[in-house]
């Protein structure tokens, strides 16, 4: 690695000097917002734990999404619903989500059913708690709305993924001695004490630490990164979501029907969602779920036109390429549903680095800087030398 450092950069002490630097000054100048993106993004791991759900436990065939909608409107008089989440393991509620009252965007009430005995188990009037749902404000756009503060949160994922990157360079060791490079001495005071934290924690969680940075700003630019990855990859555009023309005299199809168009049309696959028509003008959008797919892999989206009774567009990760699959995994190793628990806990501790970095970062540059004051006033200079990072 020096060997290339060397070629690459000319030998590079300037190189590596410069890039210290713009380390520094970029974690010391967004301190701030990367502490608080991870200490959020922590808690929205396990945002959904922290919820009390009620059990199912009757036992048969699961009810269709027909009569578990119809159930939750029996029992909801007035209500409308907009969407349905279906079951994925045992003991699992079918969750109805209802409008709004008097309008407005987002979802109402979730009414929970057991999916075969069609008893509703409880309700919860907001999609998220209070505390979840600043939370989720907070970490997905600073809390100033998506089209400002998205993009805001997509560069702080690019600057973390840079200093992920910059810092493994910075201390990547020129003599091949990374066994003795990283580890907290048990007698590491002050300055020495911070600096093998930063590091050790660094290297040790490189690697999560770069894909929950970088699928983070990937998941915050949509619509730049899809014409990217088509250009370089030939990933497939995304599905459009049109509209459709209502039939004269026609009848639309029920959400059950729509779901066994969908399954019938994605084989080996099983329902995974159903977001109802809004009005005329709407499709059923539904996500299915690849029987077998490991968890927290790309879903297959498909829409169904209730008048024409025909799936109108299908996307299949299954069919795709590399360049799709990869965009497709990024949300989901973002936030921790990728492939169990273990990541789940990895990038929940990853929400813990930002904050540590910032600290041990902070206190380094601290140090450095009460380092060369004293040189200085005591006529030293710079040549003498000062902590190293």
């Amino acid at each position: 690695m020096s060997t290339m450092r060397q070629s690459v950069f000319g030998g590079g002490f300037r190189f590596r000097r410069l890039l210290l630097t713009v380390h520094l000054w970029i974690g010391i100048g967004f301190a701030i917002p990367f502490a608080m993106l991870g200490l959020t993004g922590t808690y929205l791991v396990f945002d959904q734990d922290f919820e009390s759900v009620p059990l199912a436990s009757a036992q048969g065939t699961v009810q269709t999404p027909s009569a578990i909608i119809g159930a939750v409107l029996t029992a909801q008089p007035g209500a409308k619903a907009q969407a349905l989440v279906m079951p994925q393991r045992l003991g699992e509620p079918a969750i109805v989500r209802l409008a709004r009252q008097g309008g407005g965007r987002g979802f109402g009430p979730q009414i929970y059913v057991d999916p075969v005995s069609l008893d509703v188990l409880g309700r919860r009037d907001n999609f998220r708690n209070p505390v979840t749902a600043l939370f989720h404000d907070l970490h997905g756009s600073l809390a100033l709305g998506g089209a400002t503060g998205r993009p805001l949160v997509g560069w702080l994922g690019v600057f973390m993924t840079f200093l992920g990157l910059s810092g493994l360079y910075l201390w990547w060791p020129s003599n091949g001695r990374f066994r003795k490079s990283i580890g907290v001495s048990k007698n590491a005071r002050g300055f020495l004490l911070q600096r093998q934290l930063h590091t050790s924690f660094g290297v040790a969680f490189w690697l999560v630490f770069i894909v929950v940075s970088f699928s983070g700003a990937m998941i915050s630019f949509p619509r730049q990164i899809g014409p990217v990855m088509q250009a370089a990859f030939g990933a497939a555009p995304p599905p459009r979501n049109a509209k459709i023309e209502p039939v004269p005299g026609a009848t639309p199809i029920d959400a059950t029907q729509a779901a066994e168009l969908a399954l019938a049309a994605a084989e080996g696959s099983h329902l995974g969602t159903i977001v109802l028509p809004a009005d005329e003008s709407q499709p059923y959008r539904m996500t299915l779920v690849a029987d077998g797919a490991l968890a927290g892999a790309p879903t297959i989206a498909a829409t169904v036109d209730p008048y024409k009774r025909e799936v109108t567009s299908l996307r299949d990760p299954r069919t795709l390429g590399f360049a799709d699959s990869f965009v497709g995994w990024q949300r989901t190793l973002h936030d921790g549903r990728a492939l169990g628990w273990p990541w789940k806990v990895l990038v929940a501790f990853s929400g813990l680095l930002p904050p540590l970095f910032v600290v041990t970062g902070t206190w380094m540059w601290l140090a450095r800087r009460k380092a060369r004051q004293y040189l200085r006033a005591t006529g030293h200079g710079a040549t003498q030398a000062v902590p190293a990072e």
